[in-house]
C-alpha cells in the first residue's frame, strides 16, 4: 500500500475562538478544547467555491476535494513545545485528589490491570476516570489542560446604542496564543499527478489568516494557519501501526478522534462490535477491558446557515480491546487507522496498539506553562481608535504614578508638621504658628502648572532663588520641626523629590509637586496645623 499524501498545518490563535460544544440554548454552553476537523474542511471549501484565490475549484473537483471523503481533515490537536498531544485515554485512572491539582500524577492504565483492581474492591473505589485533557507519548509524558476564558457579555440595542434589558449572557471561549495541528489526508487510490495538482490547491486555500468558530464578525475567531511539512508527518502516537503481541492476540484501539459506526440496516450504532470494524470473525470485544463514552452533536454548516443531520458518535479518548481469532496483516491494521464514517470531517482517526498502552501505571508532568502569549508576529489593529485607547491607557498609568507619588511627598511633610507639634509641645486642638498656609501652597501649584515641561526651572523657582524661592525662610517654611531642621529642608530634601531626580521620571516633577499642593488645599494640610489630626490613618487623609 502506497504512503498517503498529506500536508501538515499549524493552526496559531490570534484572537478567542468559541467553538460551542452544544447547541443547546439554555445555560452557559461549554467550549471545545480542539479545533474538529469540518470546520477545517469548511475553511477550505469556503475560499475554494468563493474564489477568494485565482484558481477558484470548479464543481467536478469541488465533489471529489469536499464531498467524496477522498480528502480528510483531521482534527486539529493542541501542539505543545513542539509535542502533538492527544486525548487521554478514559482508561487511565488516578486516585481520587484535593484540589489544587498537583504538578506530577500517577495514572493507572486500567485495560491492563483491570483484572487486578477489579478484585480489590477497596482499591477500585479510591480511583476515578481521567475524562478530559490530553498526554503526550513521550517519556516523560505531560498532560495539558486547553486554556479556556469565561466572560460576560450584552447584547447592545441599535437604536440606543445601549445595554438592552434582560440580554447578558455568558460565554466560554479558547484562549488566544495556544498552537494546534492538523492534517490534510489525499487517499491513497488517487492518482500521484491528481495529487501533487490538489495539495498545493488546498495549501493555497489554507495557508494565512482566516476566521473560525462563532461571532466571527466581532472580535473572536481570527487565527493564522501555516505549513508544517508535507510528505509522511508523524501526527499519531508511537507503535500505532505495528501488531501487539502475537500470542495472545489482543488488539487494543485508541479514538483519537470521535467515532461513527452504523450497522447492517444503516442505522448509528454504539456498540463497537467486531464486525463492525471488519476484524475477522470470531473475535470479540474484551468489554472487561474496554473503556468507551458516547455523545451526539449537529455540526453547524454555515453555507447552509443551518445544522446537519445529528449524529451519535463514541467519544474521542475511548479504548477499545479485542480478543482477536486470528492475527492482523499489515494491510488490514494500516486500514483500522481510519474507519467509521465521516472521514473527511475529522472522525474515525485511530491508534493501533499504541505503546503508550502498554504500561500499567504511568507517571505524568503537568504542563508548566498556564500564560500561552500570543506570537510576535502577530501585529497590532492601528486605527484613530486603537490610538486613543494607547493614549488613555497611557495617561492612565501615569495619573496613577503620579498620585501616588504626590501621596508619599504629603505624607513626609504631614509627619514633619506632627514633629514640629511635638517640638513646640502642643496638645490635641492646639494651633501650630507659623506654618505655611494656603497662599503658600497657591504659590506652589500656580509654579507647577507655569513651569510642566520645565522640572528642572520649577526647583530652581522653588529652592533654589534664595529670597525670591517661593519655599523660603519667610512665608512659614521656617518652621523648626526638630534640632536644625526647617521645614523648607524637608521639602527639598524628602526622598520622594530625591527618588524621582535621580530616575527616568523626573519630567514627573511638576504633576507630584503641584498634585500634592492641590491635596494640600482640598484639606489634607489645615488639620495638622489646628490640631483636629496630628497622623495620617490607612494613607487617607480627612480633616
Amino acid at each position: 500500500m502506497s504512503q498517503i499524501n498529506s500536508l501538515t498545518f499549524r493552526i496559531t490563535l490570534q484572537e478567542q475562538v468559541i467553538l460551542n460544544n452544544t447547541s443547546a440554548t439554555a445555560g452557559v454552553p461549554g467550549c471545545l478544547d480542539y479545533i474538529p476537523g469540518y470546520i477545517l474542511l469548511g475553511v477550505a471549501a469556503n475560499r475554494a467555491y468563493t474564489g477568494s484565490v485565482s484558481d477558484a475549484v470548479n464543481d467536478a473537483d469541488g465533489w471529489r476535494l469536499f464531498h467524496s471523503g477522498l480528502v480528510r481533515f483531521t482534527d486539529g490537536l493542541p501542539l505543545v513545545s513542539e509535542q502533538i498531544l492527544y486525548p487521554m485515554p478514559f482508561s487511565f485512572y488516578q486516585t481520587k485528589e484535593v484540589f489544587p491539582e498537583p504538578s506530577e500524577r500517577v495514572v493507572k492504565n486500567l485495560c491492563v490491570l483491570q483484572g487486578g483492581v477489579q478484585q480489590n474492591q477497596e482499591q477500585r473505589q479510591k480511583l476515578k476516570q481521567i475524562r478530559k485533557d490530553y498526554i503526550s507519548d513521550s517519556m516523560p509524558a505531560i498532560w495539558f489542560s486547553s486554556l479556556k476564558k469565561q466572560q460576560m457579555k450584552t447584547a447592545v440595542d441599535p437604536r440606543t446604542n445601549r445595554a438592552m434589558e434582560q440580554r447578558l449572557f455568558s460565554m466560554q471561549t479558547l484562549q488566544a496564543g495556544q498552537c494546534f495541528v492538523f492534517s490534510v489526508q489525499l487517499d491513497e487510490q488517487l492518482p500521484e499527478s491528481e495529487c501533487t495538482k490538489w495539495l498545493k490547491q488546498l495549501q493555497r486555500w489554507l495557508e494565512g489568516e482566516a476566521r473560525i468558530g462563532s461571532s466571527r464578525s466581532a472580535e473572536f475567531g481570527k487565527v493564522q494557519i501555516d505549513l508544517i511539512s508535507s510528505g509522511d508527518t508523524k501526527t499519531r502516537p508511537a507503535g500505532s501501526s505495528t501488531q501487539a503481541d502475537e500470542s495472545d492476540k489482543t488488539l487494543t484501539l485508541w479514538l483519537l478522534s470521535d467515532l461513527c459506526l452504523v450497522n447492517q440496516l444503516g442505522q448509528p450504532c454504539l456498540d463497537p462490535q467486531p464486525g463492525l470494524l471488519g476484524l475477522p470473525e470470531g473475535s470479540r470485544l474484551l468489554a472487561e477491558q474496554s473503556f468507551y463514552r458516547c455523545h451526539s452533536y449537529s455540526p453547524f454548516n454555515g453555507k447552509r446557515r443551518c445544522r446537519d443531520p445529528e449524529r451519535h458518535v463514541i467519544s474521542r479518548g475511548s479504548v477499545l480491546k479485542y480478543q482477536l481469532s486470528e492475527s492482523l496483516s499489515d494491510e488490514t491494521l494500516q486500514q483500522l487507522q481510519r474507519i467509521g464514517l465521516h472521514q473527511a470531517s475529522g472522525l474515525g482517526q485511530v491508534a493501533v496498539n499504541p505503546d503508550l498502552l502498554h504500561r500499567e501505571t504511568l507517571s505524568l508532568s503537568k504542563y508548566k506553562s498556564q500564560a500561552i502569549s500570543v506570537q510576535a508576529g502577530v501585529k497590532a489593529i492601528e486605527s484613530p481608535l486603537t490610538r486613543l485607547l494607547q493614549k488613555r491607557a497611557g495617561t492612565n498609568q501615569r495619573e496613577q504614578a503620579v498620585n501616588e507619588q504626590a501621596t508619599g511627598l504629603l505624607k513626609e511633610l504631614t509627619s514633619a508638621l506632627t514633629s514640629a507639634r511635638s517640638w513646640q509641645g502642643l496638645t490635641h486642638h492646639q494651633t501650630l504658628t507659623g506654618a505655611p498656609g494656603r497662599s503658600q501652597w497657591g504659590q506652589i501649584k500656580e509654579a507647577c502648572n507655569r513651569y510642566r515641561k520645565q522640572p528642572g526651572q520649577l526647583l530652581k523657582m522653588l529652592f533654589e532663588k534664595s529670597d525670591e524661592a517661593i519655599v523660603r525662610n519667610r512665608s512659614g517654611w521656617q518652621l523648626e520641626t526638630g534640632p536644625n531642621m526647617p521645614l523648607h529642608e524637608v521639602f527639598e530634601n524628602a526622598k520622594t523629590l530625591k527618588a524621582l531626580k535621580a530616575s527616568d521620571k523626573s519630567d514627573l516633577l511638576p504633576d507630584v509637586i503641584g498634585r500634592t499642593a492641590v491635596l494640600a488645599l482640598d484639606g489634607h494640610w489645615q488639620p495638622f496645623i489646628d490640631g483636629s489630626m496630628s497622623q495620617p490613618q490607612g494613607g487617607s487623609y480627612e480633616g
